[in-house]
């Protein structure tokens, strides 16, 4: 089964970190993405995503088509969870092996430290990193984020 590199980075974290929110998966992918640029003075980071600004931080359009074709490919499964004071998207993986044919080595390991780092911080004591970040702190609302290498 053919999967994008932004595919088997989303799967690669969840190998690491399952059940999480959609809003956290986004937040480790961008801090993985920005890790892996500035460590290796890369030019295209691990998954290809475009960043904004949005309401909680960075987020990317790419990460709902991503989400639906491991869905659809039965990769991952995505539901919504309701709770008294929110609703949250969640994404835990599936019991089907995936190949990372496309992940070299620097990015695994870049995933997966990303994964240690932050994987069982919250979502607040995330974005309090995030938003501390020169990159983000530039970008106004709706504005692409780069990346300063």
């Amino acid at each position: 089964m053919y999967l994008s590199k932004g595919e088997e980075a989303t799967r690669y974290i969840l190998e690491k970190v399952d059940n999480i929110s959609k809003t956290k998966l986004i937040k480790l992918l961008f801090l993985a993405d920005r890790s892996f640029l500035k460590t290796n003075k890369a030019d295209l980071s691990i998954t290809g995503f475009r960043y904004v600004r949005y309401f909680y931080g960075p987020y990317s359009v790419e990460i709902e088509d991503v989400v639906g074709s491991l869905s659809i490919k039965g990769l991952i499964e995505y539901r919504k969870h309701i709770t008294p004071k929110d609703e949250v998207y969640l994404i835990s993986k599936t019991d089907k092996k995936v190949k990372f044919e496309h992940l070299k080595e620097e990015e695994k390991k870049t995933l997966a430290k990303i994964a240690e780092e932050f994987g069982s911080k919250s979502l607040p004591e995330i974005l309090d990193k995030i938003y501390d970040l020169d990159e983000v702190k530039r970008a106004e609302f709706g504005d692409e984020i780069t990346f300063s290498i």
